[in-house]
């Protein structure tokens, strides 16, 4: 369970952030490398949302410092390649005091090396491989795969009783590493999966796997990917009549699941970061921006105003535009409230959450609902 004790909410977490103000005038140049093409877009789409509401609300407030945040934003379209030559030019011709991105592991890693070659900090949203070291000037705002493979493991044979778990899980970096993490978690359990079956990104057939599956008795069905397949994946197993608990990872929940799976959607568990229907303290101004626009936020959008969240903070307790002292002072931060969780980093740890800060969400009446943990 998330324990925020009596951290400070987030309002006041903002008001923190824009402390030292003055009337002194500059800007803040901070790069958004996202996807608004590609495969990943509807993800991309989401970070950027939350990253555009939070620097909204700190440069309505005054800025940083006395100085306004300018991000600079392009889409490298989940392509590696494209986000290093994007990472290039916010460094060296943008001249960014800092990075956002990118929006996949693939893409953050190459932006990693960038971002380390010339100290400049970087947050990510997406989860690094399990093997990567902690390199000195990259940060993330996504849980490991290792922490969400721990949570999806303890609810589905804790809460849900499975004993007979099957894992499907997208070939890209994030679902190969993300299903073995939880094979590994759940053979430590002492609960092996049955069957462990693998898809691309491009597959518009899941019933061969499934069937497989269900004949070899799996009570539960964890899934690891983003987009597209994981929604069709739930809507052969309705067509199936495979009857057992979907158990999809903090990835797979987001508004394109919804609407590609329709009511295949509903009973449905997901890992997550933010509590839907009844939101802790740090995530309520979150929930309130979005009931603004009508939205429904999901974990990217969360991910993308922490990534903003981590750097505003880091400039406002160096009080520089130093892209080094800004590092120190991120990697520094204790105990300090962010949508999704509570981080506490050190040069060990450029993650700062765990385990107990994932939640899980079922759809219930084809809503995102948070199940008690």
């Amino acid at each position: 369970m998330k324990k925020r004790g009596f951290v400070l909410g987030f309002v006041a977490v903002i008001s923190v952030v824009l402390l030292g103000a003055s009337a002194a005038f500059g800007e803040l140049r901070i790069a958004n490398i996202t996807t608004e093409t590609g495969p990943y877009a509807s993800i991309g789409v989401s970070n950027t949302e939350g990253v555009n509401i939070l620097c909204n609300i700190i440069n309505a407030q005054g800025g940083i410092n006395g100085e306004k945040i300018v991000l600079i934003k392009d889409d490298h379209e989940g392509d590696a390649g494209k986000a290093l030559i994007l990472a290039k030019r916010m460094v060296y011709e943008e001249k960014v005091i800092a990075i956002i991105g990118a929006t996949n592991t693939a893409g953050s890693m190459a932006v990693s090396r960038i971002a380390n070659e010339a100290k400049i900090p970087q947050v990510q949203n997406a989860p690094r491989p399990s093997d990567a070291p902690v390199v000195p000037y990259t940060f993330q705002t996504c849980p490991p795969n290792e922490t969400d493979g721990e949570a999806l493991a303890r609810f589905a044979i804790e809460k849900l009783k499975c004993k007979k778990l099957a894992i499907m899980h997208d070939t890209n970096a994030y679902g190969t590493t993300g299903a073995d993490a939880t094979k590994k978690v759940l053979e430590k359990m002492g609960f092996p999966p049955v069957a462990v079956e693998k898809y691309s990104r491009d597959d518009r057939e899941m019933t061969a796997s499934l069937l497989k599956i269900k004949n070899l008795g799996a009570d539960g069905l964890i899934v690891w990917g983003t987009v597209n397949v994981p929604p069709l994946i739930a809507k052969e197993m309705k067509k199936l009549k495979i009857e057992i608990p979907y158990i999809g990872s903090i990835g797979v929940l987001n508004e394109k699941f919804m609407e590609l799976a329709g009511d295949a959607a509903e009973g449905c568990y997901f890992t997550s970061v933010l509590n839907y229907g009844n939101p802790l303290p740090g995530e309520k101004t979150f929930f309130a921006e979005y009931a603004k626009i009508k939205k429904t936020p999901d974990l990217f959008a969360a991910l993308g105003w922490d990534c903003l969240l981590l750097i505003a903070e880091g400039i406002k307790r160096s009080n520089s535009k130093d892209p080094t002292k800004i590092r120190d002072a991120m990697e520094g931060l204790k105990n300090f409230e962010g949508v999704t969780g509570i981080y506490n980093m050190s040069p060990t740890d450029h993650i700062g959450t765990n385990y107990t800060d994932v939640s899980i969400v079922k759809v219930v009446n084809g809503k995102w609902t948070s199940v008690p943990k």
